[in-house]
């Protein structure tokens, strides 16, 4: 009868500890699918959305329209992940405030419920948040992430992973974008990711992605020098 009542109790005891450890990956990855769901969608826009559009006669190409919170957000945590790939210790918020202060003459209010300050490069006085891509003419700046402790440009995703590799079924979305189209008897036409990918030039998107991930990781070591990063090759 003990043996019995002990060996119900053990059963239960296992029972439990295996329950309890499936909850755990459970969660585990419950908290990683947010991200990779979120990727998804927003990958998926800007491939319909495509790389460049220009008007189809003078070739003349048309600036890129604002971009989203959520794209931004995308943008930094793809960030992020390259930099910790690459070595990057998280700073303690006193340092990085610090150096953000002493770098970019920016001064970090911890208590306001804003994610991100923006730099203007062409404007240090400038306060004004930016939604727009970097083009050099008009902006021109770098977006400060304050709780990842991380600085960075906006980038689309497929700037800086190869999305045809990571996410193969979402790619083939290019192929039922049509390249042309009108707007009140204008025609335009659309350069899509996938023909950047195939260029031939300095232009091609695997030479972009990886000038850029070299651009992020060099950014760090220039504005927070106490926190040096390795660069690749």
């Amino acid at each position: 009868m003990l043996n019995n009542k002990l060996y119900i109790c053990l059963f239960i005891l296992v029972f439990n500890i295996i329950n309890c450890q499936e909850k755990q990956k459970s969660n585990i990855a419950s908290n990683k699918k947010p991200h990779d769901k979120t990727i998804k969608i927003i990958l998926e826009k800007q491939l319909k959305q495509g790389a460049n559009h220009y008007i189809e006669e003078p070739g003349v190409e048309i600036p890129k329209k604002a971009f989203k919170l959520e794209e931004l957000n995308v943008s930094m945590f793809l960030a992020d992940s390259l930099l910790k790939s690459n070595g990057y210790k998280t700073p303690l918020q006193s340092d990085f405030n610090k150096n953000i202060k002493l770098k970019l003459k920016r001064i970090i209010d911890n208590i306001s419920d804003k994610k991100y300050l923006y730099v203007n490069f062409f404007d240090k006085c400038d306060r004004d948040f930016n939604y727009f891509p970097y083009n050099g003419v008009e902006y021109n700046g770098i977006y400060i992430d304050k709780n990842r402790k991380i600085i960075s440009k906006f980038y689309y995703i497929p700037e800086l992973i190869d999305y045809q590799k990571n996410y193969p079924k979402i790619s083939k979305i290019e192929n039922q974008i049509s390249s042309h189209y009108t707007i009140d008897e204008e025609s335009y036409t659309i350069e899509l990711w996938k023909d950047l990918a195939s260029r031939n030039d300095d232009y091609n998107l695997s030479k972009q992605r990886s000038f850029n991930q070299q651009l992020i990781l060099s950014s760090i070591n220039i504005y927070l020098m106490t926190i040096q990063v390795s660069l690749p090759g």
